[in-house]
């Protein structure tokens, strides 16, 4: 079993997470702790050396929080993201969990000191209503169509969706005002997944509207039908899409 160590404060470590997603895949089983004493022997008081102004020193660490993939045979281990109460640490594993498409009843990361979780199944979805302005900067507008992705990994949604951003203005279709500017039908119109979604963070929302920027409102529907596919499957995206709007 391949082991990666890494030790930080709660901001750090989601960050660590974002830029090495590719080393995860997807997580089968997961643990996370908050009193010491429940934490595996295995995971605790782990010697860490570190170099202090050119002097080799070692510390010894507990922790916290384990993500494993038995298909791969790794671990990471990560000491700064916990459970057990409302704070910093419990937010990262929740921002964590929400990033590799584990999805879970994230409030029991707060509430509970203990969880151990196994045959996880992830998901890595992006579900998408992509939008023409009908006015300069306005968020409101018509509807051309919709994209349904499904990527293999959460490092291939997280590629994806950065470049999908970078054309317009990019937001989860979970605010009250989405269900009064189109409709509760409309905003429901992704319901059909296998997980709830009501308890994902904005910035990891499966579904969402796109209102595209002034430079790309400004060409064919086929032609933005044609970026966003070609972006799905530079990263391997499953892709279903239906279009509202006339293609030219």
């Amino acid at each position: 079993m391949e082991i990666i160590r890494y030790s930080a404060d709660p901001h750090s470590t989601v960050r660590y997470i974002k830029a090495n997603l590719d080393l995860l895949d997807d997580v089968t089983s997961f643990e996370v702790y908050f009193n010491d004493e429940d934490i595996p022997e295995i995971y605790r008081n782990v010697p860490d050396i570190y170099l202090d102004n050119g002097k080799r020193e070692f510390q010894l660490r507990n922790y916290t929080f384990i993500l494993r993939n038995e298909d791969s045979e790794r671990e990471i281990w990560l000491s700064g993201a916990t459970c057990g109460y409302s704070g910093s640490g419990p937010s990262a594993t929740i921002e964590i969990l929400q990033l590799l498409g584990i999805k879970f009843n994230y409030d029991r990361i707060t509430s509970e000191k203990k969880i151990i979780e196994k045959d996880l199944v992830t998901y890595h979805d992006l579900n998408i209503h992509i939008y023409r302005p009908t006015e300069l900067w306005n968020s409101r507008g018509d509807k051309i169509f919709t994209a349904k992705m499904s990527f293999e990994t959460a490092a291939q949604k997280y590629e994806a969706k950065k470049l999908i951003e970078q054309k317009g203005y990019l937001r989860p279709l979970i605010r009250r005002s989405d269900y009064e500017r189109i409709g509760e039908i409309e905003a429901y119109y992704f319901v059909n997944t296998p997980y709830s979604t009501r308890k994902e963070w904005p910035e990891y929302a499966t579904n969402n509207t796109l209102t595209l920027n002034r430079a790309y409102s400004q060409i064919g529907v086929k032609t933005v039908k044609e970026i966003i596919e070609n972006i799905g499957y530079a990263y391997n995206v499953k892709l279903g899409i239906e279009t509202y709007e006339k293609m030219w």
